[in-house]
């Protein structure tokens, strides 16, 4: 019992402390630190929330891949197919459409074809990649785990992650499967990454 008394005792000395000292505060600085703390508020708010640049990047890919599929539905075969020939035939959702190449939300280069580099399908490619390059950290990990609908999830058959020399892919049912969890993710991503998005 004596202890929970001079406990209480302890807790009414303090907040009669602090109740003095914000006395001592003038109307001035409360307002000044009042802004002061508005501001960190803010500037965590804007570092915490998702940028949606993100998303609407993540979103491009599947939409870029039914527009290629779109424009050879009719041919028996990818072949020919680049990031020059995907441009040519604006398989692309118009806003990636740009006069120096495709670019997505980001504002980064996007590459079709074959590999990281997106060289030309040869006859007979049934299976196309579209790449992109020049990705953060933080963006390899927001694009490559971005949860798609099952509509835009057909055809895709591996993601693969290139940082810094190497490299990791994710299939469906392999050892390391789709869709890619954030551990995964934060464990292939580097400072300078590149997807490649394997469809067909």
């Amino acid at each position: 019992m004596v202890k929970k008394i001079s406990f209480i005792e302890k807790g009414k000395k303090l907040s009669a402390n602090m109740a003095g000292q914000l006395k001592k505060i003038s109307p001035q600085q409360g307002a000044f630190y009042l802004l002061v703390a508005l501001g960190i508020i803010g500037l965590l708010m804007m570092l915490l929330r998702p940028d949606p640049r993100l998303g609407k990047a993540a979103e491009q890919v599947p939409q870029l891949a039914a527009a290629i599929r779109q424009k050879f539905q009719m041919r028996s075969d990818y072949r020919g197919l680049n990031t020059a020939e995907a441009l040519r035939l604006k398989a692309a959702p118009e806003e990636m459409l740009g006069k120096d190449g495709l670019k997505n939300a980001l504002g980064q280069p996007v590459l079709v074809g074959s590999g990281a580099e997106g060289a030309a399908l040869m006859p007979g490619a049934r299976r196309f990649d579209i790449v992109y390059t020049g990705l953060s950290q933080k963006e390899c990990i927001g694009i490559a785990t971005y949860h798609i609908g099952e509509k835009d999830r057909l055809g895709l058959n591996y993601i693969t992650i290139a940082a810094e020399g190497a490299e990791k892919t994710f299939s469906w049912g392999g050892e390391h499967p789709l869709p890619v969890e954030r551990k995964a993710a934060e464990k292939a991503c580097g400072r300078q990454n590149i997807l490649i998005f394997g469809y067909e």
